[in-house]
């Protein structure tokens, strides 16, 4: 909050809502389901996501992900929002991933984010330049509304190895995000394997996240127990 705005954040419930809240942000819970593909459902979640654009009457609403990227634009459109914002952190299953649904989904999604992220109130952003391609690739022109990101990664300044964190002689090799296939946890698991076979102890592989059963791409549980053992 500043000078009078308020911040509203829109999100399907979860266990973060609540600390946001207790962080002073007013959260508002909206229900949908990310692997979905019923016509009647998302025309649901379009419906409620532009009748709450038309009662709060925001100056400027920021999606995040694909799908709130598509339906957030298309109701914000609906509801006449004068300035919308896209960040797309990646750009997916849809498109990184070569299994049948994703290659039967992948033009459809195309057509829904050219008609959503070409506006002239309309600002994207993107990660990186191959994600810019991809975008433009879709038929999205304007040039000054689309911006990469100077960076959002980790800043090896800041956040320094601490020489005395671990035994000498050893080496920790972290995976750190969602386990997703998608983000080359396969070929990170199967490096630990042949590194442990080559240099046997003095190299940790560590894993630190939780699966995302949102995504078709997510590792399994099963998988996920026979990796530990």
């Amino acid at each position: 909050r500043d000078q009078g705005h308020q911040v509203v954040l829109v999100a399907p419930p979860g266990p973060y809502c609540d600390r946001l809240r207790d962080d002073g942000f007013r959260v508002v819970p909206l229900r949908m389901a990310r692997r979905s593909l019923n016509p009647f459902a998302e025309a649901g979640v379009l419906r409620r996501l532009s009748a709450l654009y038309r009662s709060e009457r925001p100056d400027l609403v920021h999606h995040l992900t694909i799908k709130c990227v598509v339906y957030g634009t298309l109701a914000a459109r609906l509801a006449r929002v004068p300035a919308i914002v896209n960040a797309i952190e990646g750009l997916g299953f849809v498109f990184v991933n070569d299994a049948i649904k994703a290659r039967i989904l992948r033009p459809l999604v195309r057509r829904l984010m050219r008609a959503a992220l070409d506006g002239d109130n309309v600002r994207v952003l993107l990660l990186n330049p191959d994600d810019l391609a991809t975008v433009k690739a879709m038929g999205v022109s304007g040039h000054a509304r689309l911006s990469v990101l100077p960076g959002s990664g980790i800043d090896v300044d800041r956040f320094r190895p601490d020489a005395g964190a671990r035994p000498a002689g050893t080496v920790n090799v972290l995976f750190a995000g969602r386990l997703l296939y998608d983000k080359g946890l396969t070929e990170f698991v199967q490096c630990a394997h042949r590194v442990r076979k080559e240099l046997g102890t003095g190299v940790c592989f560590l894993v630190a996240g939780e699966p995302d059963p949102g995504n078709p791409a997510s590792v399994s549980p099963d998988t996920l127990a026979q990796w530990k053992s």
